[in-house]
């Protein structure tokens, strides 16, 4: 028989075998050698490597490098705020809390900040009551230390809002977080004439961080002598520079009236004998300014919330007056 009168494996004989090659050589792990000529063509999928785990993140913050530290730092925001790790987290809190303390207070700008940013997820995720005690106890003398300083004040004032709200077991510790930002506001109510003026940035975060930890106290709890002047101080800034301040101030506002305990704020009031009138005249002088405000805001994102307080003062406040007069001391 000759030659070209032998058997000739057929094409697709051909493919079969060239592709239990390929899947040969890549359950092997290696890219597979194709035949000059071949049409096939296999491009090996790296395999997406596992993420490093909290414990990696938490070795690295003892680096003597502060930029090691600083991604460090940064990841364990990013798997604390994506895939929670809370037995972890839970079995090694004092590492954190006091690492994260001493980058807050050795580090870089960077570095604290990012810090300030893990131990606010830390007072937010960790549910032992104890644990969550030993965060506020620590960090709040740091924290209001650190607004004496004047760097990093925004996140300051976050964690701090963060760690009185989660951290605190009683009236007496929020209120006790609020006068630090309180001070910090208004340093005139504690005669501190060292203190320089706030920028409306900052003085807007420190109110809002205020007003959080107000919203989480019962009105009759609240102290009779810590906030005396703080009616006439955010009525005053309704006429500050700055829109943002004033609407800010706004809310502040309607947010001490919402508490039901007008007298704790208002130390004017308890100096005079017609309480109702002198109710009224507060709440007809706040409205001129706020509608004011609301006039310079039309055509800005911030009108519905000066609205919603123009609103609130016009019908609700007037009918908590009518029924509730404040009560006479």
């Amino acid at each position: 028989m000759s030659r070209r009168d032998k058997a000739h494996p057929s094409s697709s004989r051909k493919r079969s075998q060239k592709s239990n090659d390929i899947l040969l050589r890549r359950s092997a792990g290696r890219k597979p050698v194709l035949a000059a000529g071949d049409d096939e063509s296999y491009e090996e999928v790296p395999r997406p490597s596992q993420p490093k785990r909290l414990s990696h993140y938490l070795e690295m913050l003892y680096e003597k490098r502060g930029s090691k530290r600083e991604e460090a730092l940064a990841s364990i925001i990013e798997v604390l705020t994506c895939r929670l790790e809370n037995d972890y987290l839970e079995e090694n809190f004092a590492t954190f809390l006091y690492r994260g303390l001493n980058s807050l207070e050795k580090g870089s700008s960077k570095e604290k900040q990012l810090s300030l940013h893990v131990i606010g997820l830390l007072a937010i995720i960790i549910c032992c009551e104890d644990k969550l005690s030993e965060v506020y106890r620590v960090l709040l003398p740091v924290l209001s230390e650190g607004l004496k300083s004047g760097t990093t004040t925004l996140k300051m004032l976050n964690c701090l809002a963060i760690v009185g709200f989660f951290g605190s077991t009683n009236s007496e510790e929020t209120e006790s977080a609020m006068q630090i930002i309180w001070k910090f506001i208004h340093p005139e109510s504690v005669n501190d004439v060292n203190t320089k003026k706030h920028s409306p940035e900052v003085l807007v975060a420190a109110i809002y961080s205020w007003l959080f930890l107000l919203t989480s106290m019962e009105g009759w709890r609240l102290s009779h002598n810590s906030w005396n002047g703080a009616v006439c101080y955010f009525s005053n800034l309704l006429e500050h520079g700055d829109k943002l301040v004033r609407v800010a101030a706004c809310e502040a506002l309607a947010l001490i009236f919402e508490t039901g305990n007008l007298d704790k704020f208002w130390k004017e009031a308890k100096d005079h004998s017609n309480y109702s009138h002198m109710q009224q005249s507060l709440r007809e002088n706040i409205l001129k300014k706020l509608k004011c405000l609301y006039l310079d805001t039309r055509s800005e994102n911030i009108t519905k919330k000066v609205c919603e307080v123009v609103n609130y003062f016009e019908v609700t406040v007037n009918f908590m007056f009518s029924l509730f007069p404040l009560p006479v001391h």
